[in-house]
């Protein structure tokens, strides 16, 4: 578990990622309710890890053969 206060962890909104992925909120807001993409839910609050995010991505991708 990471301890938010001693660290520099970068917190993303939903727009935030939007412009980050060039997606349309209604994608990403599926994706979240599907559990397909990394995220947090602080009450009614949804936010996303910068660097888990990233890591997504990469695992993600599909490497030539």
């Amino acid at each position: 578990m990471v301890n938010v206060y001693q660290s520099n962890i970068e917190f993303l909104t939903i727009k935030e990622v939007c412009e980050l992925l060039k997606m349309k909120e209604s994608n990403i807001r599926n994706a979240i309710f599907k559990k397909e993409i990394p995220h947090l839910k602080i009450g009614a609050l949804i936010r996303f890890q910068k660097n888990e995010l990233l890591s997504w991505l990469e695992s993600k991708s599909i490497l030539p053969r």
